[in-house]
């Protein structure tokens, strides 16, 4: 029982080090060019997926960049 609770304790203190470290932030700008990046090639080819004869590639095409860009503020959110 004493060493359930010795590996609960230590399970607990990787937040601590995580809020700690630079890397998440990090992390966050890399997701965000990212996602920027996307956003910035479905806008040059808009045109292009708008002509596309399946409407459902068409709206993961158009959605897909803007659910990425809600998660990457969620994970901010987050930390």
């Amino acid at each position: 029982m004493s060493v359930a609770v010795v590996e609960l304790t230590d399970a607990s203190s990787w937040w601590h080090e995580i809020d700690d470290s630079p890397a998440c932030f990090v992390v966050f700008h890399l997701i965000n060019i990212l996602v920027n990046g996307v956003q910035c090639v479905v806008f040059i080819f808009y045109q292009n997926v708008q002509r596309l004869k399946l409407e459902i590639v068409q709206h993961i095409l158009l959605d897909m960049s803007s659910l990425a860009f809600f998660t990457t503020y969620a994970l901010l959110v987050l930390f």
